[in-house]
């Protein structure tokens, strides 16, 4: 599911680049609790403070440069975003207040979803199978897919902050009677209520409620080799070791989940050049450390200290291959 914030900060800083060209600034998108739109935009009271004293891209007022940006989002039957409307800072002026000067007056950006949008997105969360392991025998696993029903999805939106993470409590009591063909629904107030507020009743979406059929698929068991990070250790690891280990790790769960035979393999060690390096520089540095334990603080220094050796000292790359061969 997308992030409807990040979605629609997307749509807009699109049109502030176009409204405003040269523009390096990010914009901001905001959730709001407001019966007549759901987002809101502050950015362009902030461009309007940073660039007024360069000539804010030509605008006069802040007003001029938050209506140009909205005369340039989106709007078209594809985009998520209804319409756009203004409001000032602080609200309408109340009768009988002094006049604000208008270069004084900031304007945030207020955005309508289209409802058809918010629908399927809701609609795509419940839609949204569950794979569960059943059964398991030495050559298949059986999966069962699942549809969510009306209670895990109450619980998805009441969680989430899909739209503010709290859905709404009031719902029309003859409405709700009027919903007795959705016995998966009746039971779930909440819920019922979030699609009251943003379906509109759409016969579709809220076709979507009734019981869906449970599906059983079967799949051959198979044995997994998963490799890790394999880190070298004559050398130090990094960053990198520890990504590719949690990516081996998230993969080897997921196939565990399935029930196939995971082996998970990390190889630690390099039997290679480096260690025939590392062995001839001990012998040259402590000749008696089979009886005196060698003190090396720090092995990357002393595996620098043999690499620069080894390619320039033609007599210690012949032993240091002498030593590979022997390990």
């Amino acid at each position: 599911m997308i992030s409807i914030q990040k979605h629609l900060q997307e749509i807009v800083q699109v049109a502030a680049e176009k409204a405003c060209p040269g523009l390096d600034n990010e914009v901001i998108v905001m959730f709001q609790k407001n019966k007549d739109y759901q987002y809101d935009c502050p950015s362009a009271m902030k461009f309007y403070n940073t660039y007024k004293k360069t000539g804010c891209f030509g605008y006069a007022t802040c007003k001029d440069l938050a209506d140009a940006i909205a005369k340039h989002i989106d709007v078209s039957k594809e985009s998520a975003i209804e319409r756009i409307s203004m409001s000032p800072m602080g609200g309408e002026p109340k009768k009988g207040a002094k006049p604000v000067p208008a270069e004084k007056v900031m304007w945030f950006l207020n955005i309508h979803l289209k409802p058809e949008f918010v629908e399927g997105l809701i609609g795509g969360l419940y839609k949204q199978a569950q794979v569960k392991v059943t059964g398991m025998c030495e050559e298949k696993v059986e999966v069962k897919v699942e549809e969510p029903n009306a209670a895990d999805l109450e619980k998805t939106l009441n969680d989430s902050t899909f739209l503010g993470g709290n859905a709404p409590t009031l719902i029309d009591v003859e409405v709700f009677e009027a919903m007795k063909d959705y016995p998966d629904v009746k039971e779930h107030s909440r819920l019922f209520a979030w699609y009251c507020l943003m379906s509109k009743f759409n016969p579709a979406l809220l076709n979507a409620l009734k019981p869906k059929a449970k599906k059983v698929t079967t799949m051959l068991k198979q044995r997994v080799l998963v490799d890790f990070s394999s880190p070298n250790i004559a050398k130090n690891m990094h960053v990198g070791h520890l990504r590719s280990t949690i990516q081996g790790d998230s993969i080897c769960r997921v196939f565990e989940f399935l029930g196939h035979d995971v082996i998970r393999h990390n190889h630690v060690g390099d039997w290679g050049t480096q260690f025939g390096m590392l062995i001839a520089e001990l012998g040259d540095a402590y000749p008696n450390f089979l009886k005196e334990t060698p003190e090396v603080s720090d092995l990357q220094k002393f595996y620098q200290n043999s690499k620069k050796r080894f390619d320039n000292e033609p007599e210690f790359t012949a032993r240091s291959r002498a030593n590979v061969v022997k390990l």
